[in-house]
């Protein structure tokens, strides 16, 4: 497509939003009269007539209503390439792009990303949060450089690379009666008020799969997406719950955090694209990331080893 039919298609979106010619011209800045003579050459170009100007108004033909419907989506996706461009522009002059899971994008990448910009020079870092399928599909776009996602079955246009399991862990309201005990075990949540995951989360059936083999009946009083609003829910002193270690660590002072013995993990991986190049600066992080949750999980009440 040459520049000259682009200003065109331009010039007739511009139009067919705010009815005339004289406003198209504003919101464009440029002349009424050079918004017309683009208007009517590309009328003679397709040799459509676009517009009815019979009763001295522009009023779309029923041609130029199915022609920017067509024009509209171009548009659109010519913003998206410009956008997508300057992020890649970005990245290549010192920006890091980052998608993550709640888990860890509520508390845990934040603190990475402070120690590594104090590493890094004229280094910009964005971070999303969003939920796994987000993220995936962010890294697949090129949205981001880099993504923290729950463990899924086969992802062929992504590198996977396993990062950890995250150990669940029981939370109470201060004074519960299990908050004496050092470990609890999933036989103590019998008849308790229980916070859970909603269905749509494919991680409730990691925990309700725990109670089912114990057979354990648990009164679900609230469901929740999100493990950090189940930990605000019980601080609430509305229930108890299972959540992973990093987000029950994130509420620790609201909360009462109690190792669970058997347990489940909640399984992370790294993902990126496909056909990314090598980047020294995206290894670094993750290096970073390892070490980093290595300790926390070493200085946390759950230890790997005791699992």
């Amino acid at each position: 497509m040459s520049p000259h039919r682009f200003r065109q298609y331009r010039a007739f979106d511009v139009i067919m939003q705010t009815g005339s010619v004289t406003r198209a011209a504003e919101a464009m800045h440029i002349s009424q009269p050079a918004v017309s003579k683009l208007l009517q050459s590309l009328e003679d170009d397709l040799r459509i007539r676009l517009f009815d100007r019979s009763r001295r108004r522009l009023v779309p033909t029923a041609e130029a209503a199915r022609l920017h419907r067509e024009v509209e989506q171009l548009l659109l996706s010519a913003n998206r390439v410009d956008r997508i461009a300057s992020q890649i522009q970005g990245a290549s002059g010192g920006e890091f792009r980052i998608s993550a899971l709640p888990m860890l994008g509520a508390r845990f990448l934040p603190e990475a990303i402070s120690q590594f910009c104090e590493q890094q020079t004229a280094l910009r870092v964005s971070l999303e949060v969003d939920v796994s399928r987000q993220v995936r599909a962010q890294v697949l776009s090129g949205q981001a450089d880099i993504g923290f996602a729950h463990l899924s079955s086969g992802e062929e246009h992504l590198v996977r690379q396993p990062m950890a399991f995250i150990p669940g862990v029981a939370i109470l309201p201060h004074g519960h009666r299990l908050a004496a005990l050092p470990t609890v075990s999933p036989g103590d949540f019998e008849g308790e008020s229980f916070i859970s995951l909603g269905r749509e989360n494919r991680l409730r059936d990691l925990v309700d799969g725990l109670f089912e083999a114990h057979e354990v009946t648990r009164d679900t009083t609230v469901e929740t997406n999100l493990f950090e609003s189940a930990c605000a829910l019980v601080g609430s002193g509305l229930g108890v719950s299972v959540v992973d270690l990093i987000s029950a660590l994130s509420v620790k002072d609201h909360v009462v955090v109690r190792p669970l013995y058997p347990t489940v993990e909640f399984a992370v991986e790294i993902v990126r694209p496909i056909s990314s190049a090598p980047s020294a600066l995206v290894d670094s992080f993750i290096n970073l990331v390892h070490e980093r949750l290595e300790i926390y999980l070493r200085s946390t009440l759950v230890r790997p080893g005791d699992l």
